[in-house]
């Protein structure tokens, strides 16, 4: 009984024409209800001896949303839309919870590879004990197999790769620099370690990167809504090996000693995209 129309008569009652309707209102979903009918008394039970009536009343279908997440959304940075009770977040950030988190974007970048063929894990890489306090799982050693008095360079049998290091900048450095027989490469200088790979040794390493999709692997080991995420792994190498070969040392089994060697290679990282 009753129904949606742009203009209605009730002879005698009402009279509705759709022209004469505020403009703001038009569009609505609106429809025509003949909810009450009766007199009721206070406690809301129909009146015995009340009247009986046919009264239709123009109403709503929309029903008004909530804006208790106003607050939530506005602080966490995204847009408030109060008709619709909807939260819009910056186009770099997500919408979850109610709130707009960061997310992160892959960045490569390019690093130089000190290939360790001189020292053993932990005496100079950043390496820790793997599972002791403060250990990076993916830059660790266990040191059951190799002996770090004793050392770790073969200079009398073969030299040959222990580990690897990825360095931000920076060079191996070949000190002293006087052109000596005694001049040897060990260190690497003016650069930030990120991670490196274990090689002839066990322990933690930094991962390979599985596939080219770089944003769904930081979509993948990063937290949203984190500051920051830690997550590298490695696109690439080069490296010759141990190519600078040896140089003289009296205290040596057979008078000489292990030189470093360099490389290059692309590391991914995971940076805060808003």
């Amino acid at each position: 009984m009753g129904g949606k129309a742009d203009n209605m008569e009730i002879s005698g009652t009402a009279k509705i024409n759709k022209s004469a309707q505020n403009a703001a209102n038009l569009g609505q979903e609106l429809w025509w209800d003949n909810r009450y009918q009766n007199d009721y008394d206070s406690a809301g039970s129909k009146k015995e001896n009340g009247k009986t009536y046919t009264s239709f009343l123009l109403k709503s279908k929309t029903a008004g949303c909530d804006n208790s997440g106003e607050s939530a959304c506005v602080n966490s940075k995204g847009s408030w839309d109060s008709s619709s009770c909807e939260c819009t977040c910056p186009s770099k950030m997500v919408l979850q919870n109610g709130v707009c988190l960061g997310t992160f974007k892959p960045e490569v970048i390019n690093v130089g590879v000190l290939v360790n063929c001189h020292y053993c894990p932990g005496d100079f890489d950043g390496r820790k004990k793997c599972g002791t306090a403060g250990a990076n799982p993916n830059h660790c050693y266990h040191g059951w197999d190799f002996n770090a008095s004793q050392g770790c360079c073969t200079a009398c049998t073969g030299i040959r790769i222990n580990s690897f290091e990825f360095y931000k900048g920076g060079y191996l450095e070949l000190s002293p620099k006087a052109d000596t027989a005694a001049a040897r490469y060990l260190w690497w200088k003016n650069g930030t370690l990120i991670g490196g790979k274990m090689y002839r040794y066990s322990g933690g390493s930094m991962p390979d990167c599985y596939g080219s999709d770089y944003q769904s692997i930081c979509d993948n080991n990063c937290k949203t809504g984190d500051s920051s995420c830690s997550y590298k792994c490695l696109i690439s190498m080069s490296h010759n090996g141990c190519s600078n070969g040896t140089y003289n040392y009296s205290g040596g089994a057979c008078g000489k000693s292990c030189n470093n060697a360099s490389g290059t290679g692309k590391v991914l990282t995971c940076v805060a995209n808003n």
